[in-house]
């Protein structure tokens, strides 16, 4: 089983979730508090840093390798 890690500070969380006008500003918060610990990951991908298409092209390469490459 792959399980990919999606990570984002939650200060820009909650920037995001006032910006959306779908969830109110403390959501982050209340979903980081009921994480699960301990999971070891397949990757991981950090939102704050990558573009959704970049964090595809992350997800893509670590689980199923350079699908350029085999074109």
């Amino acid at each position: 089983m792959c399980i990919v890690e999606v990570y984002c500070p939650l200060e820009i969380c909650r920037k995001r979730n006032i910006e959306r006008g779908d969830r109110y500003e403390n959501q982050s918060d209340e979903q980081n508090a009921i994480m699960a610990e301990g999971i070891t990951y397949s990757c991981k991908v950090e939102t704050h840093i990558n573009t959704p298409e970049e964090c595809a092209e992350i997800i893509l390469k670590e689980l199923f390798g350079d699908l350029k490459a085999s074109m």
